[in-house]
């Protein structure tokens, strides 16, 4: 059984009328797609299975800068050309995890949930500390991997820049919150499970320019998309955050990109039934399933659903599927759910592309959604504008 919203199967498979029913109506603006330097490049004909690829980036010291040699792992779509932009997710692990695990258990290489779109797996360096704080090279450092990536992903593979999208899980999703000048490329980011420890801008070890962070966020364009699925059954990223602050309470980062989409800052006694208020134009709560899931919509600036969180009672640590996960990893979870987050997920991300530069200067008006444009023939959906 899935969520009522969601039904069996995902949004990238509806008809195109059901999805033109649920377009946000208010801003109509044709986002159309922006093909990548890749576009027309030869690549290796198989699109049945995941590659792996190796970089090279360059890691800042305090006393010189060194070559790095980083993985990620790419996953096209069966119907995949290079002439056609598709859509790129780029999927990020949370902490002693590997980019091949996020995988399998997203699953956002299944073209069941996601049959046009590219996948893309960062091997990311987040370790979890004795205390449950991130470690590994440094959110510095992580950044300018992610930047590296995603011009490597451009550079290879056609990809819409327009549709570009960030889906992460605990550490790897707490990362996304440091998003920086990658801000400006991302068209909407989504987090499961996410373990938010305020440490945007600075080294791994808490050393640095304490306003780095500030400097980076500034650079984040007006409105990003955020979408946040997290159990109140969480121990390793508790819902409330932990005392010692090395988990911030999701509430709070609901506030502060609630902020960024234009909802003006939050209230002094914001309440904590329904996170996150920040006096928001209008929210809307849906229950699911029974009272199991709760969904807080928020509209800033008129842009519907701009900011989402999910709420799963009984989840613990994990990312809700209906897929059983290793022993280990079930006893964080707590079981499997009736629902695929990564289908909520992907109709979700179709909602949202960023507006072509000539058309939309600073990408600082509202996206939204339109009906699906042809493909090499193909009516697709969720390539939206």
């Amino acid at each position: 059984m899935a969520l009522d919203f969601a039904n069996a199967s995902s949004f990238l498979s509806f008809p195109e009328t059901a999805y033109a029913a649920s377009m946000n109506t208010l801003h109509q603006i044709f986002a159309k797609p922006l093909p990548s330097s890749g576009c027309g490049k030869s690549f290796a004909d198989d699109t049945t299975t995941t590659t792996e690829t190796e970089i090279e980036i360059e890691i800042e010291t305090e006393e010189t800068t060194k070559k790095k040699k980083r993985r990620y792992r790419i996953h096209l779509p069966p119907s995949y050309t290079a002439h056609a932009a598709r859509p790129a997710i780029f999927v990020l692990h949370g902490a002693n995890q590997t980019a091949a695990e996020i995988e399998r258990i997203t699953q956002f290489s299944d073209p069941g949930i996601n049959p046009y779109g590219i996948a893309v797996y960062p091997e990311m360096a987040l370790q979890e500390e004795e205390e449950g704080g991130g470690g590994g090279e440094g959110k510095g450092d992580e950044m300018r991997f992610l930047e590296a990536v995603l011009d490597d992903v451009e550079g290879k593979f056609c990809v819409d820049r327009n549709r570009i999208y960030g889906a992460g899980f605990g550490d790897g999703g707490g990362l996304l919150g440091c998003l920086g000048k990658l801000g400006s490329r991302a068209a909407a980011v989504a987090v499961v499970s996410g373990r938010f420890d305020g440490a945007c801008g600075k080294d791994g070890d808490g050393d640095g320019d304490e306003n780095e962070n500030e400097n980076e966020n500034s650079r984040i364009r007006s409105r990003m998309p955020f979408l946040e699925i997290h159990g109140d059954r969480d121990t390793v990223a508790p819902y409330e955050g932990t005392q010692s602050n090395d988990t911030l309470p999701i509430r709070q980062i609901l506030d502060q990109m609630l902020q960024l989409n234009g909802c003006g800052a939050p209230e002094e006694d914001s309440g904590t039934t329904i996170p996150g208020l920040a006096g928001a134009d209008s929210n809307s709560t849906h229950v699911y399933n029974g009272g199991a899931v709760v969904r807080y919509s928020w509209t800033c600036a008129q842009v519907e659903q701009v900011v989402e969180n999910f709420v799963v009672k009984g989840l613990g640590h994990g990312w809700p599927s209906t897929t059983a996960l290793p022993s280990a990893l079930e006893v964080l979870r707590r079981g499997p759910t009736s629902w695929n987050a990564s289908q909520v997920i992907s109709e979700w991300f179709g909602r949202w592309a960023l507006c072509d530069g000539s058309a939309c200067p600073g990408a600082e008006r509202p996206r939204e959604t339109r009906r699906g444009l042809l493909v090499d023939g193909e009516r697709m959906p969720w390539i939206a504008g």
